[in-house]
């Protein structure tokens, strides 16, 4: 450690050019360490637009991007999402995470600030045995030799570390870039709790439903079973059609439970999601036809280059460049010595009795200087630190490459997602209007006596068939419509933002 004693000539003020000088210089020292950033830009340009884009879901207004679960246009779902982002324990944590790195920010940023300190300290003592030795003639004449004495002080320190090769500076963005990174976690916690919400609520409604379609067509199936039977008893069918028409009957009862099932799960899922133990009752539907949402509005898919702006995930990867690059700062700056400014007022006395040992009372002491360390033998484990540095530098930018290439193929994917399982929707939609006429033509016929009740129960089996197809299509309809959303980033306001 090296500790030269520095003095400053006393005088007239520098002249204007001498202090330029001494800023350009400070200027300089302050920023050679910082690295310069690498290129973020992937090694082929985004796409102008997308190659699978969806103008809209279906026709409806246009809705606000911050709430896009509101086009399903439900309001169970709109309360489903607020519990949950109001109580959930995952975003909690994710938001004690931000408190921490915001309070990290004070340590890192008031280190290279001055610092002052207030020291005060009393010790006594007291002779026990022994004699001190007279001091003779006159000098010693009348003084009787003390048993006890109270030493006492007190004082101020100061310190500033100066802030040299852009240490300080390195520091506080490595410490803000890992509060931002913690942010935008939070965010992407958001994110995906509001989407994971409404696409278990999507999953109920669609459970419900088809347990509902499910339960219809189970008894259409039981007087189909029951028409047979007692057509085979009138010798009008064979047993192979009551063996067939029980076959499809049992079939159709063994997915009620299961479809059943599945409700149970989702409903207690958004309990979880909520940090409510049990599901909410406003959410069973009773003996009622079940309600599925489909979405409204228009999707703004916008363009690639949206996700660097949009996608929490995408902004974190940046910010952790940043912040690798802030780091590796810091290491270089480690190369260099540090320069520390202390100073100190101290104030101490001696007394014996009610007298101080000193005539003139207590003494005063003003100190006051520059150090500067510097390190000699360890500069190959810092510059070893350096290059661990720079390789995290070097994999936080590829890291960043990936999630911008991983963002643009997942809202590709979703995007031909939606576009298949909306004109799935659009054909099975179709067949509903066509399986709905045939079973009005069968009761017109029926209640004219031209065709057989089992030709009209055939006809109401088959639009049972194509509506629970067509749940299927919308609940995936609906589910890549959500999944569109949490692509491209939407933002979902909420604590900490």
């Amino acid at each position: 450690m090296l500790h030269p004693s520095l003095t400053w000539p006393r005088g007239p003020a520098r002249s204007r050019p001498a202090r330029l000088a001494a800023a350009c210089l400070g200027l300089s020292v302050g920023a050679c360490a910082m690295p310069q950033l690498p290129t973020l830009a992937p090694a082929r340009p985004l796409p102008a637009q997308w190659v699978g884009e969806v103008e809209a879901t279906r026709p409806g207004p246009r809705v606000d991007p911050a709430a896009w679960w509101a086009r399903f246009d439900d309001p169970l779902l709109d309360r489903a999402v607020a519990r949950a982002l109001s109580d959930n324990l995952d975003l909690a944590q994710a938001a004690q995470r931000v408190a921490q790195a915001r309070a990290q920010l004070v340590p890192a940023e008031a280190q290279f600030l001055p610092g002052l300190g207030l020291g005060a300290q009393v010790r006594g003592e007291r002779r026990i045995a022994g004699e001190l030795p007279s001091l003779g003639g006159d000098l010693g004449a009348g003084l009787s030799q003390p048993r006890g004495t109270v030493t006492w002080g007190g004082g101020l320190d100061a310190s500033w570390e100066v802030s040299l090769f852009g240490r300080a500076t390195a520091t506080t963005q490595a410490a803000r870039a890992a509060a931002a990174i913690a942010e935008r976690q939070a965010e992407a916690a958001r994110l995906s709790l509001a989407a994971e919400v409404a696409q278990t609520y999507l999953e109920l409604r669609a459970a419900q439903r088809r347990a509902w379609l499910l339960e219809a067509s189970a008894r259409a199936q039981r007087s189909l079973v029951r028409l047979t039977t007692e057509r085979r008893g009138a010798g009008l069918a064979s047993d192979l059609d009551v063996d067939r028409s029980t076959s499809s009957l049992r079939q159709v009862e063994a997915q009620i439970p299961q479809a059943r099932a599945a409700a149970t799960r989702a409903a207690r899922r958004l309990a979880t999601l909520a940090a409510d133990p049990l599901p909410d009752p406003a959410l069973d539907p009773g003996t009622a036809e079940p309600r599925q949402p489909a979405a409204r509005g228009l999707v703004e898919a916008g363009v690639p280059a949206d996700l660097l702006r949009a996608r929490p995930d995408v902004r974190a990867a940046e910010l952790a460049v940043l912040r690798a690059a802030a780091e590796l700062g810091v290491a270089r700056s480690e190369m260099w010595p540090r320069l520390t400014l202390t100073g100190g007022l101290q104030v101490t006395a001696t007394a014996v009795g009610a007298s101080f040992l000193n005539p003139a009372g207590p003494l005063t002491f003003l100190a006051g200087g520059p150090s500067l360390s510097m390190p000699l033998f360890d500069w190959g484990v810092r510059r070893a630190n350096i290059e661990a540095r720079g390789a995290a530098l070097a994999e936080a930018t590829l890291a960043y490459r990936q999630s911008v290439l991983g963002a643009v193929e997942e809202v590709e994917g979703t995007l031909t997602n939606l576009t298949a399982q909306r004109a799935r929707s659009e054909r099975l939609e179709a067949a509903e209007a066509a399986a709905l006429r045939a079973l009005r033509g069968a009761e017109r016929l029926y209640a004219q006596g031209l065709v057989g009740f089992l030709d009209r129960l055939q006809a109401e089996q088959d639009l049972l068939q194509v509506r629970i197809e067509l749940t299927a299509a919308r609940e995936a309809e609906a589910l890549a419509v959500v999944g569109l959303h949490k692509a491209l980033g939407a933002a979902v306001p909420g604590e900490g933002a």
